[in-house]
């Protein structure tokens, strides 16, 4: 469809490439990748509104109490911090051993570490319970608290995977041609 003005009044009219669109969206089939699509997007729906009722109504929704101190939270917390591990230990042997038969891998491992400490962190903040807070872990220093130590540590570990990310999202085409020098320093930040 195109806009254009007939007599002073805006109007809609037909377009010849229309008929294309439609009839290629009747042809469109449900696969088995739009299946896993779909699946995980209702997780993370799912995922999304949980984190919300926890936010809203505390951590007494977990059902974890003294007896059982394990829950879900803990479970992803450490699943995707032993991903993250794995692809710091595969950026290691690459640039500081000197593994370059791994190179084409570091990268993809980088974005995966940077995904798995965002997911340890954004379940950090839900087992907090009081997520406003996390900042105090920063300023506050508990050297006798566990949790201080893992907030940490996460922190600090994102901050280097985001600098260590960040030439591979300015060598991107997006980026590049649209803002020129963004991209130049986000590729002089660090260079892999």
């Amino acid at each position: 469809m195109t806009w254009a003005r007939v007599r002073g009044f805006i109007t809609c009219r037909r377009d010849e490439g229309r008929p294309e669109m439609i009839t290629s969206l009747r042809s469109f089939k449900f696969g088995p990748v739009h299946f896993w699509m779909a699946a995980l997007l209702a997780m993370m729906a799912a995922g999304a509104v949980a984190g919300i009722m926890v936010f809203a109504k505390g951590l007494v929704l977990t059902n974890m109490t003294d007896l059982v101190p394990w829950g879900l939270w803990i479970t992803i917390d450490l699943s995707s911090i032993a991903l993250s591990a794995g692809a710091f230990t595969l950026c290691a042997a690459v640039y500081l051993l000197g593994l370059k038969q791994y190179k084409p891998v570091a990268r993809t491992a980088t974005y995966v570490g940077l995904i798995g400490y965002s997911m340890a962190l954004l379940t950090l903040l839900l087992d907090i319970g009081r997520p406003d807070r996390f900042w105090h872990a920063l300023v506050y220093w508990n050297t006798h608290s566990v949790l201080w130590e893992v907030s940490m540590c996460l922190t600090l570990y994102l901050m280097v995977l985001a600098i260590e990310t960040a030439p591979i999202i300015g060598e991107a085409e997006f980026i590049r041609s649209r803002w020129p020098g963004l991209s130049k320093r986000l590729e002089g930040l660090h260079h892999l």
